[in-house]
């Protein structure tokens, strides 16, 4: 068994040229003990610590200290944090947009500041206090009608509202870290539930939520402290692009060592539902209809 638990933050066990980890390999469950990994939950994503290991045996029986890995499924970039933990460098590509934000976002691990990002989440938060977005409940999509009070949805939109309003006055890595911050506060500030691959229940509902400003100042100190604790590990340089793997790309021949991947899984789970709730928050979606949109760029077999 993977023993996961935690006395000090780190990244991953130890990579050996032994065979992969198999316990739980195909899940992201034990990621959300790890740092970085636990900003956001990718239910598709599958294990750090296996990918770590993977790559680690391919460095020792190759002879190589450094090479190139590929991700052209990347999701929320669990193999490009793992290969950077081993110092090699990586390329990830994912086709939906949202997913490929959160992991844009967590690629800012590496050189951002810990202390900008807490002053900037402080700020935000009091800057919504006095904001006034221009929002009608009775206007908002359905899902979130369903998913919010009006109290919890009113602070929600402040807090988008006061983050959007100072894009230009944060620097980007800051910004991009706070909006993984307020996206992954969405869920623990509902009342509903949360199925199994991430699929919103509106008609399920929990017992315990957060409040949105302190969910997004806790989330933020995650991130902060995470940062301050694992970046010096981050030493391979991770690049993203939101690309879809079946359309050409702008990679050198022979330039990729290693190709370490989760592919889609067709007819089996619904990529752009399990994200629908985030989605609908941003105005990326309105309806379940609109998700057909989503799906396009996807690799699936309906």
């Amino acid at each position: 068994m993977l023993h996961m638990a935690l006395t000090q933050p780190r990244l991953f066990e130890s990579a050996t040229p032994s065979e992969p980890l198999r316990s739980n390999a195909p899940t992201f469950v034990n990621n959300m003990s790890l740092p970085i990994h636990r900003w956001f939950r990718f239910s598709a994503g599958y294990s750090a610590e296996w990918a770590v290991n993977s790559i680690g045996k391919f460095l020792a029986y190759s002879g190589q200290s450094r090479i190139v890995v590929l991700d052209p499924f990347a999701g929320s970039g669990t193999t490009l944090l793992a290969a950077s933990n081993l110092g090699c460098d990586s390329y990830g590509w994912e086709a939906q947009e949202f997913i490929f934000r959160i992991a844009d976002a967590k690629m800012r691990c590496i050189d951002t500041d810990p202390e900008a990002i807490l002053q900037a989440a402080e700020s935000i938060v009091e800057r919504s206090l006095l904001c006034q977005p221009e929002m009608c409940i009775e206007s908002e999509p359905q899902l979130l009608q369903k998913c919010y009070s009006e109290d919890v949805l009113i602070e929600l939109r402040r807090l988008q509202k006061a983050l959007y309003d100072a894009k230009n006055e944060i620097e980007d890595s800051v910004w991009k870290l706070l909006w993984l911050a307020l996206v992954s506060t969405l869920r623990p500030a509902s009342h509903v539930g949360t199925a199994q691959w991430q699929y919103v229940l509106p008609n399920k509902r929990k017992v315990k939520t957060v409040n949105p400003s302190e969910g997004f100042i806790k989330k933020a100190g995650m991130i902060a402290e995470d940062i301050l604790t694992t970046r010096s590990k981050l030493t391979g340089k991770m690049r993203i692009f939101h690309h879809d793997a079946r359309q050409p790309a702008e990679l050198p021949d022979n330039s990729i060592d290693i190709v370490v991947t989760s592919p889609p899984y067709a007819n089996n789970f619904d990529y752009a539902d399990a994200t629908r709730l985030e989605m609908t928050f941003l105005g990326e979606v309105t309806a379940y209809s609109d998700l057909k949109r989503v799906r396009e760029p996807l690799v699936h077999a309906c």
